[in-house]
């Protein structure tokens, strides 16, 4: 079965680079470079995912979109050392990422599908440093199509697709047909492959080429919030106590303690 992929993703702020460097300084004040981001475990694991699916059929056509807030280079030549059938960058702006739905209709309306019909769309199940969760059913809205949430692995069956998921100690197994959405969770089974150093040199010397997004003649669907108050939560009310002596000493009254603690409950539990 020969499918047409989409794979987008935001990248997350590289945790190597001090706040500084990445523009936040202690007084709040927003300046600086332009924040290096690296793929996030989610964005890896829909990329694996849509990999394995083109391993298994050379026909399938892998696209990928990078979004970010600015011109990343190192983050599109990271995708683009794997060599997808087409990539495309755009940049958008960082107070756009935080109204995931509004974002969601202006990509499904001018990135998504641009270039032709998608069959499938993969999204890490958080969009950039924005963990909501809301980016990647809200793209599933946009686009009218069914949404799988928290999917693991990506199995083709006959013309559909099967999405496996762990949900507490059960193993899901989800057949679809037809277009459809769904965001990767992180998993054993999905980590990304390294690409093949070839492919990773060809990749630096390409040309980055990361338009802007268009500017939105849609209002947000919701407005901007700011903390307006921090309250400091109250303590628990438990009474404590250091206990002193050696470590001996010390392990003897917790083991005590505990006996007395264990002894009380199971004198509550027994019946009357």
């Amino acid at each position: 079965m020969s499918i047409r992929i989409a794979v987008l993703v935001a990248g997350i702020a590289d945790v190597k680079w001090r706040a500084t460097e990445l523009g936040l300084p202690l007084d709040g004040a927003v300046q600086g470079p332009a924040v290096a981001r690296k793929l996030s475990p989610f964005d890896e694991a829909a990329l694996e995912c849509a990999l394995k699916l083109r391993d298994a059929d050379a026909s399938v056509h892998l696209r990928c979109i990078v979004a970010s807030d600015s011109a990343d280079a190192g983050l599109l030549h990271a995708v683009s050392a794997y060599r997808p059938s087409s990539l495309q960058g755009v940049v958008i702006s960082q107070e756009r990422f935080w109204d995931a739905q509004a974002l969601a209709i202006e990509l499904a309306a001018t990135t998504v599908c641009e270039s032709g019909p998608v069959d499938l769309v993969l999204v890490g199940r958080e969009f950039g440093d924005f963990d909501d969760g809301v980016f990647a059913p809200s793209l599933a809205q946009a686009l009218d199509r069914p949404f799988v949430a928290l999917a693991q692995e990506i199995h083709s069956q006959g013309d559909g697709l099967v999405f496996v998921r762990e949900r507490s100690s059960a193993r899901e197994c989800i057949n679809t047909q037809g277009p459809i959405v769904a965001s990767m969770t992180n998993a054993k089974s999905n980590r990304l492959r390294y690409p093949l150093m070839k492919n990773v040199m060809a990749a630096k010397r390409e040309p980055v080429q990361m338009p802007s997004l268009a500017a939105s003649q849609r209002s947000p669907t919701r407005r901007a919030v700011s903390v307006t108050a921090v309250v400091a939560k109250p303590r628990n009310e438990v009474p404590c106590r250091m206990v002193p002596g050696t470590e001996d000493e010390q392990a003897r009254a917790v083991a005590d303690f505990l006996g007395r603690l264990l002894n009380a409950g199971a004198s509550a539990r027994s019946p009357l």
